[in-house]
């Protein structure tokens, strides 16, 4: 979308019930709390790795403009991305089971 280069914060659903389990167990956490894995690519990187995965090719994009006109502000989710980092769970001490992309999507496809 746009130009790609925008962050794409994600999160392995394993990793937020573990998290959403962890929090209501542990009354020492309170507060907000960044869920998305710590590896954040951009979105570009994210279309290919998804494209790459389902053996699909990635070469349409949608210019920001379009986006930003249907979509309106919430279009800036999209186009301009934000980076979020997990900083307090990784201070904590959660480890991520899927940190990365590729970990994630190799379960979700079943090839690990």
């Amino acid at each position: 979308m746009g130009n790609g280069e925008q962050v794409m914060s994600w999160v392995h659903r394993d990793d937020v019930l573990a998290v959403i389990s962890l929090v209501m167990a542990d009354a020492s956490f309170s507060g907000a709390y960044n869920l998305t894995a710590p590896q954040a690519p951009t979105q570009a990187q994210f279309a290919k790795a998804v494209g790459q995965a389902l053996h699909r090719p990635t070469w349409f994009s949608t210019p920001a403009c379009l986006i930003d006109a249907l979509a309106g502000e919430m279009g800036a989710l999209f186009t301009r991305g934000q980076r979020v980092v997990p900083q307090r769970l990784i201070a904590a001490g959660y480890r991520f089971k899927y940190p990365d992309l590729k970990s994630a999507l190799d379960i979700y496809l079943g090839k690990k």
